[in-house]
């Protein structure tokens, strides 16, 4: 239903545009739409996240690499970027702690020391 050039085109974009998951791709894309369909028809419009998610876990990360490349993207100082940690692990391919290179610095937002355990002490009826 999607052509597959347009999904990627979304994709690259979107993550360009410092989009961190396919909630953010998506809500980018439909956002962008007029931007995306001057380089593409979208017919369709922007697919679903679930849709984009199964689709980028199904692309070999280093043969996309290579197809950026030689569309004359650079490394942009990362090398090896795959698209989610499970797929790369899952290919056998060397993560940013094997090869040695900077690892990535965004991480998921941390709860402060003693939150988990005021909820759990909330849910048990300790905390009185």
């Amino acid at each position: 239903m999607y052509p597959l050039r347009e999904v990627l085109l979304l994709v690259t974009c979107a993550t360009i545009a410092a989009c961190d998951d396919f909630d953010d791709i998506v809500a980018w894309g439909k956002h962008h739409l007029d931007f995306l369909r001057r380089f593409s028809e979208f017919h369709h419009g922007i697919p679903r996240e679930r849709w984009v998610r199964k689709l980028v876990n199904r692309v070999d990360p280093i043969l996309f690499g290579r197809l950026l490349r030689k569309l004359g993207f650079g490394r942009c100082g990362r090398t090896g970027t795959t698209s989610s940690l499970s797929t790369a692990r899952r290919r056998g391919v060397p993560t940013t702690a094997a090869r040695g290179s900077r690892p990535c610095t965004r991480s998921a937002p941390t709860r402060p020391s003693g939150a988990a355990d005021a909820g759990a002490a909330q849910r048990t009826g300790k905390n009185q």
